[in-house]
């Protein structure tokens, strides 16, 4: 048996597309093997908070575990709450490392050996019996000068992950993120969420959507500000790149206008996260909406003599993503 997605496109009976695992996350309910999640916290108490029920719901559902903590919890402090949660724990279940022992074990971060060994991980756990594996790392012993290489490691992990049977927890602490290391974290993950210490059970619904959308206006106001003198700005680069006298600095100008471009896309991205969306909700029809948009591209392939290629794992994720956000 197969299940079919348009023409040519089909995924087989009982692959990774069939098989949801619960999350652990309260509003996040079932998710497929290859979930890559990333969350944003803001204390260090919020972190067991956050992993314990994700840990907890793996080890009850025949997943073997791997909590990598930070130096705020030991190893030995971590499986005692653990224990406290899963009464019935056994050890061999789960593994409980510092990054020491697992992202900095080979002198340095070494992101194609991680992964090398996230796939040994795995292995190991199937030829044991259980379904796959789940993680939860700690990113807190990240400094400035692992940065770039973990987010090329993070974009490594999600082109790979959709075939694997590994479920992964990255938690960020918030204060040590700027705004373009949260752009590429969010990028780089299939769903990001933020966790406090405020119980949003709690909250009021309605109070709390006001205070974030005037938020979201404010932030908005403020990145116009800095984008109007930009934009002034690059017109008079662009006017004195053009002046005889000044042909000798043409290279620095470029390089300004490349550094304001930049900056002006990060802008651009911050705006859109401003934006609220209107809520205009209709039934529609999945298979008559890609049958309708399918000509259009058969059309563009034909004037541009290309062919169209939509790797399977991307389309499991496109039509996964609005289900799990919209809940």
């Amino acid at each position: 048996m197969k299940a079919v997605i348009g023409d040519d496109l089909t995924f087989p009976a009982g692959s990774q597309l069939e098989s949801f695992r619960k999350s652990g996350i309260p509003f996040i309910r079932d998710i497929p093997w290859g979930t890559h999640l990333s969350v944003f916290y803001e204390s260090d108490d919020d972190l067991p908070a956050l992993a314990i029920p994700f840990l907890a719901t793996g080890l009850e559902n025949n997943e073997f575990c791997i909590w990598i903590v930070d130096d705020s919890l030991s190893p030995s402090a971590a499986l005692q709450l653990l224990q406290k949660n899963v009464p019935a724990l056994k050890r061999t279940q789960i593994e409980v490392m510092t990054p020491a022992d697992w992202y900095l074990q080979y002198g340095g971060f070494r992101g194609d050996r991680i992964i090398a060994g996230w796939i040994e991980k795995i292995e190991a756990a199937l030829a044991q019996g259980y379904e796959g594996i789940r993680v939860c790392g700690s990113t807190a012993w990240l400094r400035e000068k692992h940065w770039k290489k973990f987010l090329a490691y993070e974009q490594e992990i999600q082109k790979a992950i959709g075939f694997l049977k590994l479920i992964a927890l990255c938690p960020y602490q918030l204060s040590k993120c700027e705004l373009p290391d949260i752009l590429d974290i969010v990028r780089n993950h299939h769903f990001s969420f933020l966790k406090n210490n405020i119980d949003w059970k709690y909250l009021n619904s309605t109070t709390s959507y006001e205070h974030v959308n005037l938020m979201g206006k404010m932030a908005a106001n403020v990145a116009h500000e800095i984008r109007n003198p930009l934009t002034t700005v690059r017109g008079f680069i662009q006017l004195l790149g053009k002046k005889y006298e000044l042909s000798l600095y043409r290279d620095y100008f470029t390089l300004m206008l490349e550094e304001l471009d930049r900056a002006n896309v990060t802008i651009a991205e911050y705006l859109s996260l401003t934006k609220e969306l209107e809520k205009d909700i209709k039934l529609h029809d999945l298979n008559e909406i890609v049958h309708t948009i399918l000509p259009l591209l058969q059309a563009d392939a034909v004037t541009e003599g290309k062919d169209v290629v939509f790797p399977p794992e991307k389309l499991r994720r496109l039509l996964w993503m609005p289900g799990i956000s919209g809940r």
